[in-house]
């Protein structure tokens, strides 16, 4: 009698080394197709979070100094307890911790809703947007409120083409040199990968 020679079924063996070369091919191959989409999907969602608190604050601000009868001037403005343009980022962030406790029966009155969520951070370390540090100025007597934000110039781009007036801007798929004239979208010439962009909200 032979002795007990037991078959190996291939369906019960594991993956051979070239097998297992030609899966982490695929998938390397995969991940270089879809990361490039999917970092463009984050940098458009990026700048229209951004774009949206700009606009969402200017509009808060201006309604409720409008309602109180104070200025909106962002950085003199008496709506604030201690009136400087980081404070009054916090009063239209994080609401009344930051209101001039005189202004709380118009402040509520207003309707102006804080933009909790909208944003992180405080007056003392600045206030983050998408994990972009902002900041803003102006808007007393007629003068537009100006943002400052330092971003990854592919969401500068995207908003280049959203607000820039100069010709081409709307096609554009890369920054020209700096804009330190357009009326409603100014930045930097592109440094390390980022961009500061100036926005006016009129």
């Amino acid at each position: 009698m032979l002795p007990y020679a037991p078959s190996f079924n291939r369906s019960l063996r594991g993956f051979t080394l070239m097998e297992m070369l030609v899966i982490i091919a695929i998938i390397g191959v995969l991940a270089a197709i879809m990361l490039p989409k999917l970092q463009g999907s984050s940098y458009v969602a990026s700048a229209k979070q951004v774009d949206e608190f700009f606009n969402a604050s200017a509009n808060n601000w201006r309604l409720a100094n409008q309602t109180c009868g104070t200025s909106t001037d962002v950085a003199g403005s008496t709506l604030v307890a201690s009136p400087s343009a980081a404070n009054s980022l916090g009063l239209i962030i994080n609401g009344s911790a930051y209101l001039n406790g005189a202004y709380q029966g118009c402040y509520n009155s207003s309707g102006v809703v804080p933009l909790i969520g909208k944003a992180t951070g405080n007056p003392t370390d600045g206030f983050r947007v998408g994990g972009y540090l902002v900041s803003w100025s102006g808007g007393g007597g007629g003068i537009p409120i100006t943002f400052s934000v330092t971003v990854p110039t592919d969401i500068a781009i995207i908003l280049y083409r959203q607000y820039s007036s100069a010709s081409g801007a709307r096609n554009a798929t890369s920054l020209p040199g700096g804009d330190a004239t357009d009326q409603k979208f100014r930045f930097t010439n592109p440094s390390g990968g980022n961009t500061t962009v100036t926005y006016f909200v009129y």
